[in-house]
Parts: C-alpha cells; sequence; structure tokens
C-alpha cells in the first residue's frame, strides 16, 4: 500500500494509542509511525518483514494495479521489493496515518521516487489502510495516473490521456508486467 500511517486508534481498544500498542505489541509495525516528521525508506526491505504485516486476506489496490486478490497483492510488493535496488526507490512518508471515515481504517500520505526505466518518477500517494485483527487487511493507494505517466511515459503518456486510453493502457501493462514476475517465481507461478 505497501502504505501506512496508523496512529491515534488502537486496534483492539480504543483506549489505548495505537502506536503505543505498536510498540509494544507488534514491534514490526513501528515503520508505520512518524511521530510528526517525515520518514524515509520507513517500509521494510525485504519481502518478508513487509508480509507479516499483513493479514492473511490482504488485498491492493491503486490507479495501475486495481482489485488485487491476496495473491497478486503480494507478488506485486515482492516484485517492487526485489527490483528496488535497480529502481532506485526511495518511500517517504509525508503524514502520519489518522482515523479514516470507516471504523478501522487510517488515511496517511507518503512520495515514492524511483526510476520508471531511465525516467524519474516523483509519485505523491494517499493511502486508506484497513486493518483487521492487528494486521493491515486491505490497502488502496490513490494518485494521479496522468501526473504518473507524464513523468514515466513522457509524451505517450500525455497522448494516452489526450485520447482517452491512459487508464486501460497502463492498467494492461501493469497486470503483464505482474503476470510475468508470477511466471518467474514459484511462490506465485500459475497460482491465482
Amino acid at each position: 500500500m505497501s502504505i501506512l500511517r496508523l496512529i491515534g486508534i488502537c486496534i483492539t481498544c480504543p483506549r489505548i494509542p495505537l502506536a503505543r500498542v505498536a510498540q509494544l505489541y507488534k514491534p514490526s509495525f513501528s515503520f508505520l509511525f512518524l511521530n510528526n516528521r517525515p520518514k524515509t525508506n520507513a517500509y521494510p526491505r525485504d519481502y518478508e518483514k513487509m508480509a507479516n504485516l499483513w493479514h492473511p486476506e490482504y488485498t491492493f489496490a491503486d490507479p495501475a494495479f486495481p482489485d488485487l486478490n491476496t495473491l497478486r497483492s503480494r507478488a506485486m510488493f515482492h516484485m517492487f521489493i526485489t527490483n528496488r535496488d535497480k529502481s532506485k526507490m526511495v518511500v517517504t512518508h509525508t503524514t502520519a496515518a489518522i482515523p479514516g471515515p470507516e471504523e478501522n481504517t487510517y488515511v496517511t500520505t507518503y512520495t515514492c521516487d524511483y526510476l520508471y526505466g531511465a525516467a524519474p518518477v516523483h509519485n505523491e500517494i494517499r493511502a486508506t489502510i484497513e486493518v483487521k485483527d492487528g494486521k493491515i487487511w486491505r490497502q488502496v493507494d490513490e494518485f494521479p495516473l496522468a501526473t504518473w505517466a507524464k513523468q514515466s511515459l513522457g509524451i505517450m503518456g500525455s497522448a494516452l490521456k489526450l485520447v482517452g486510453m491512459l487508464d486501460g493502457v497502463v492498467k494492461k501493462k501493469a497486470a503483464e508486467r505482474l503476470d510475468g514476475w508470477c511466471a518467474k517465481n514459484e511462490e506465485f507461478k500459475g497460482k491465482e
């Protein structure tokens, strides 16, 4: 969502701040809290640590990867974390989580800077995270796809937006990339 500033309300008891519970009960959640300052590269750098934060039914969605099921959500993060050094990805949490509109939901923002091929991308993301059983159950990231496309695809991204094909092309290419990743990795190969 990735993705991920949960602060203020406790998952299990509304009288105990979530940040305190995270420190005492779930030390692996500590990267989710900003303490009112930006935190760069706070996400776990390895897939296993990230996966330990997720509920068994974890799902992810964003404009490029809409409505991924549990396996594909995990595969997408595996792909991104594994390629982190190649893409020079830097994640910076920009706001602490605040309670969202629904119970057990939190809203936060972060930036993600990386190379898409040779093109530098600065993506500002708003994440809505839903927690279940003390784990991240659902994450929905929002960002302006047209801005992302202009940075990552250049003139082609702008042209696709003009002719109304941007959403479809990006989703198709993202799905193909994830399919290719799944086909090459035994943990995700041939499973849906």
